[in-house]
């Protein structure tokens, strides 16, 4: 069980970071260089307040990723205890006031739709093969269900070692893990 921190804040701020125009050829250099630069080590140092909330309240050993998602192994976890500790991670992110509830606006939802698609190059140029983006409607429309397009929603596809994904992650950040 692996769980993100909803993290509006950084959000906001990737947001304020890159141009409206995201996807505009004229752009597209300077939000590379941006994009590039982003921090996301906040989310490890949050996730491993979390690992402590986590074990104070299970007793059970839980670790943190670099990508801020918060797991265990079945060997440190008791099978019969798997519901306790999966009901305390969400809960530990929420009272450490690392998740919210608060839908991003829809303006968030378009300057994150340009996000999505430096992704997608991002991914494509690393020889990736993602699929072709939905239009911005339907984006702003399948927002947080289950059709959701993200790029990184189909990196499931490739075989790869966690610190492939955390290398390629650093490259190509989810800014859906940011928000989810």
């Amino acid at each position: 069980m692996l769980m993100r921190p909803n993290v509006k804040t950084i959000l906001v701020i990737t947001l304020l970071a890159i141009p409206a125009a995201c996807s505009s050829d004229d752009n597209v250099e300077e939000m590379q260089q941006e994009y590039a630069s982003l921090d996301f080590s906040i989310l490890e140092r949050n996730a491993e307040q979390v690992v402590a909330c986590v074990e104070q309240k299970t007793g059970f050993l839980v670790t943190a990723d670099k990508d801020g998602s918060v797991g265990y192994l079945s060997r440190d976890v008791p099978k019969s205890q798997h519901a306790l500790v999966d009901e305390a991670i969400p809960k530990c992110f929420e009272d450490l006031g690392f998740s919210d509830s608060v839908e991003p606006t829809e303006t968030e939802k378009e300057q994150l739709f340009g996000l999505q698609l430096e992704t997608r190059k991002c991914l494509q140029n690393l020889g990736f093969d993602i699929p072709e983006p939905p239009s911005l409607s339907t984006y702003i429309e399948e927002y947080g269900g289950p059709d959701h397009w993200a790029p990184w929603r189909y990196m499931g596809n490739y075989q790869m070692s966690p610190e492939k994904s955390l290398e390629i992650f650093k490259q190509c950040p989810d800014p859906v893990s940011l928000v989810q």
